[in-house]
Formats: structure tokens, sequence, C-alpha cells
């Protein structure tokens, strides 16, 4: 069964995301290459305990293929598979920002709070997008929206304290504003911070394959 984006975590994501990069721009896919990628994104240091036991799930996973630079060093090339996550994830957020009108917003890596789209957890960035396409058609979004539409994308439950935990995270730096609709249930709302890093990351994730068109000879956008 193939697997899904939703089964990685944000730092799995990146790292995948970094191998694509650097393979549609022909470049070698060493870890030390994929590292310095996911560190500018981080704004911190990896080290290789957290490194490269990530790249081996991804490996298991047959999202990327392990290969030799040289004698020393393993090569890190993403799968047809682990492409295609990337530019599915890439076409999702650009039909969310066309939908929302939100085309135009100016795409931000850090918000003023401090928050990077690379220092969330792969449940969290979910949790944004999920209820970003569930703006496009409701007023009110509770978390039971955002629950019902996360789980049946993901094949799992999601228990209520997950949800709401982490929903809370997103809420204390500014990205979710939290409300009322009748008293007794919460909304959820992205706010002008969550749509930038949104945007900032459709811009990543669609650079990552256009270079690959071009270097698989098609037109350059």
């Amino acid at each position: 069964m193939s697997v899904e984006l939703t089964e990685l975590s944000g730092f799995q994501r990146d790292l995948l995301t970094a191998a694509v990069s650097l393979d549609s721009r022909g470049e070698r896919v060493a870890g030390a290459d994929i590292k310095e990628i996911v560190e500018e994104r981080l704004d911190g240091e990896v080290n290789h305990g957290r490194l490269y036991p990530n790249l081996d799930t991804l490996f298991q996973k047959d999202l990327i293929e392990r290969g030799m630079v040289d004698r020393r060093t393993n090569s890190y090339q993403p799968t047809a598979r682990g492409r295609q996550l990337v530019s599915e994830r890439g076409d999702a957020l650009a039909t969310l920002c066309d939908c929302a009108g939100v085309h135009h917003v100016r795409p931000v890596e850090e918000t003023d709070a401090g928050v990077r789209w690379a220092s969330l957890a792969g449940f969290q960035r979910d949790l944004l997008v999920a209820i970003g396409f569930l703006s496009l058609g409701e007023s009110d979004i509770i978390g039971l929206d955002v629950r019902d539409r996360l789980g049946e994308q993901m094949g799992v439950e999601i228990t209520n304290a997950r949800l709401y935990t982490n929903l809370d995270v997103l809420v204390e730096p500014g990205l979710v504003a939290k409300g009322s609709v009748d008293g007794r249930s919460n909304s959820y709302e992205l706010t002008a911070d969550a749509w930038r890093l949104i945007r900032h990351q459709q811009v990543v994730l669609e650079e990552a394959t256009e270079v690959q068109l071009i270097a698989d000879g098609g037109d350059e956008a």
C-alpha cells in the first residue's frame, strides 16, 4: 500500500522535499546537502542523530532510494512516489490559495511571532490546510468538522485530545483564531499569518517540482 503524506512527520516531509528539490536541479543528493536545506528552513541545526534515522524511514517507506556518491557518502534520490507526494501537496496548496483568493498574499518564511512552517508538526500543518479547505464552504468551522475531514483523509480515528491540543498550539502564536459559535462550540479560522505561511510553502513545493520540468527538457514557466 502506498504511503500518504499524512503518515510522515513534518521533519520527514521537509527531508523529502529537500531531496526532490536537489534532484530536480541535478545536484548531489547526499545527507549533508539535504541537511543544509532543512537547516535553512528551520533556521536551526539538525544533528546526525535526527537526520539519518529519518532518512532511513523514508527509504523504508520507498520514498527515497539509497545509493552511493562515493565510498564514504550515501545518496538519497527520491522515488517516483516520493516525487508524487511533493507534487500533489504543492497542487493542493495552489488550489487552496486560488479558491480562497489569497494567491496575492505575500508569502513569509517566518511570522512576526517567530513561527515557521518547518517548525510545525506534520499534524499541525494538516490542521491548517484542513481548516483552509473547510473555510471555502463553511462560515463557522468547529473542531468536529476539522476532525472528521482529517480523519477521513488519514483513514484513522483522531481523538479529541489530539485534535484540541494541537489546535490550541496553533492558536497561541496567532495562526488560528478561536471564536464561539453557540456558546458551547468553538470555531476556528485561519489568520493572515497562517495564509502567509501556506503561500510560502506552496512556493517551496512548486519550485521543487517546476525545476524538474526544466531539467527534463520541458518549457520553463
